[in-house]
């Protein structure tokens, strides 16, 4: 939500990046409070669209087989389609990545756009509806492929997929030969949480068990001795 108050008053065009998906994890014991933060998430996403800012999830490492899945669907005929199930895939084992890797060889290039099909990404629809392509963010010689997540109103946009593919290009190119958003990069060093201010709240939760008489184990010596290496410097001799 701040992030929505403060695209209003951004020059476009603008982008936002999350790090990783852009559909949110669910805990299956979580139904309720999920439902709860899904709604306000999508409307978040309604007002970032109306605002006309760019949303992208990137996710540097990824694992998945979703292309691997949808070409074994290609493969099937009707009557086996509906009998289809995970735990019988053809490709199992193979990732995107290994399949796209020999594909998408220079730097910049992008495969394909591809819808995303899951429980949760059904409460995504029309202009929110989940997308995703993959790029190659890598050096020459040196391929590594992120994959990319975007909504409908922008992979529908060619320019705007263009933008995007600019400006991850460019912002990984920034980090070297460990390619990644440059501006992702630099939001987690400022959101570091130092070991003084995590012991500093971590005093306060203990403190407020304590006011309401609830019980909380001491630490290990083990881990002890690991939190107190971190607040010194080891003597060199």
């Amino acid at each position: 939500e701040a992030l929505a108050d403060l695209a209003e008053d951004l020059l476009l065009p603008a982008i936002s990046m999350t790090d990783g998906p852009l559909e949110l994890y669910r805990e299956p014991q979580e139904t309720r409070e999920f439902e709860k933060t899904l709604d306000q998430y999508l409307g978040v996403l309604k007002r970032l669209h109306e605002q006309g800012l760019m949303t992208l999830g990137y996710v540097d490492k990824p694992g998945s087989s979703l292309i691997g899945q949808l070409l074994e669907l290609v493969e099937l005929s009707d009557q086996d389609l509906e009998a289809y199930s995970h735990r019988q895939r053809k490709f199992a084992g193979v990732n995107d990545v290994s399949l796209l890797s020999d594909l998408l060889v220079n730097p910049g290039d992008r495969s394909a756009i591809f819808a995303i099909h899951s429980e949760t990404s059904q409460r995504f629809k029309g202009d929110l509806a989940l997308h995703f392509f993959y790029l190659n963010v890598g050096t020459p010689g040196k391929t590594h492929l992120a994959r990319v997540e975007i909504p409908a109103w922008v992979a529908c946009d060619h320019d705007l997929v263009g933008v995007l593919q600019a400006v991850l290009t460019e912002q990984t190119c920034i980090m070297g030969s460990r390619p990644y958003p440059y501006i992702l990069h630099r939001a987690h060093e400022v959101a570091v949480v130092t070991l003084p201010e995590h012991q500093h709240v971590e005093e306060m939760i203990v403190a407020e068990f304590d006011r309401r008489g609830i019980s909380v184990d001491e630490k290990s010596n083990k881990q002890y001795h690991k939190d107190l290496d971190r607040t010194k410097t080891r003597y060199q001799g």
